[in-house]
């Protein structure tokens, strides 16, 4: 198998494209973003199309956020959310939702490479901060 059809085939769902053109630059060469939405249901569109490996989602989006990307779509590929809230309550509501992992913003590129392979694999992904 050559380097590039062993890329995890990733969706970014985020408000800002700005944090969207970052995780693309950041996470290639490993990650191929197949798909992105600024919007929940724009990203439950995308994720049913493309049937990506991992969804990177952020919490807080318009038109049903997170959580709603998560409740709809998490039996399809495992999602984590990516966002600046480190309040209990949404890591919560996320797990309970189905979320496969939950990161806050100020993650390393290295931890998010990491995270990603990890929940990727199966692995539940929270950031050190929230544990």
């Amino acid at each position: 198998m050559d380097e590039l059809s062993k890329r995890t085939r990733l969706v970014l769902a985020d408000d800002h494209a700005l944090v969207r053109a970052g995780l693309r630059a950041e996470l290639a060469p490993e990650f191929e973003v197949v798909g992105e939405a600024d919007d929940a249901e724009g990203a439950i569109d995308v994720i049913t199309a493309r049937t990506p490996d991992l969804v990177v989602c952020d919490l807080h989006m318009p038109r049903g956020g997170g959580l709603a990307v998560v409740r709809a779509c998490a039996t399809l590929c495992p999602i984590v959310i990516l966002t600046v809230s480190e309040a209990e309550r949404d890591l919560l509501d996320a797990v309970a939702a189905g979320a496969a992992g939950y990161l806050v913003k100020t993650a390393s590129v290295h931890e998010l490479n990491d995270a990603f392979r990890r929940a990727t694999a199966g692995e539940p992904v929270f950031s050190p901060s929230l544990a």
